[in-house]
């Protein structure tokens, strides 16, 4: 992941959810979505209920960038909620099941407003 991407993301968290946390660097970024992770359990029996983010890296990091696909869809999931539990839940669930949903789904809503002219 290119320097300037993550610390798009490292100030996406900043910004939504900073409570005194200090973040530098991928691996305190991951750690830090661990701890959110380990409090969401919001929407129970998701496939990705019990993931975190060293899983879906270690299964996928080699084909897709998980950060981003994560930073992704907690946005695209703030659409249906205003509770970054539920959106992280969300974003988890879908991400155990195709690891580029997020970017699957943004080339899709983009395809669709060219072809309906939005």
């Amino acid at each position: 992941m290119p320097l300037k991407e993550l610390e798009k993301i490292i100030a996406h968290y900043r910004n939504l959810f900073f409570d005194g946390e200090h973040l530098k660097g991928r691996r305190n970024l991951i750690r830090f979505i661990n701890r959110r992770l380990a409090r969401r359990n919001v929407l129970l029996n998701g496939e990705g209920d019990t993931l975190t983010v060293e899983d879906l890296l270690n299964n996928f990091g080699d084909k897709v960038d998980i950060l981003y696909e994560l930073n992704l869809g907690i946005g695209t999931e703030y659409e249906h909620t205003d509770q970054y539990n539920i959106s992280m839940d969300i974003t988890m669930d879908h991400l155990s099941e195709f690891p580029d949903y997020n970017s699957r789904l943004k080339k899709m809503e983009e395809e669709a407003k060219k072809y309906w002219g939005f």
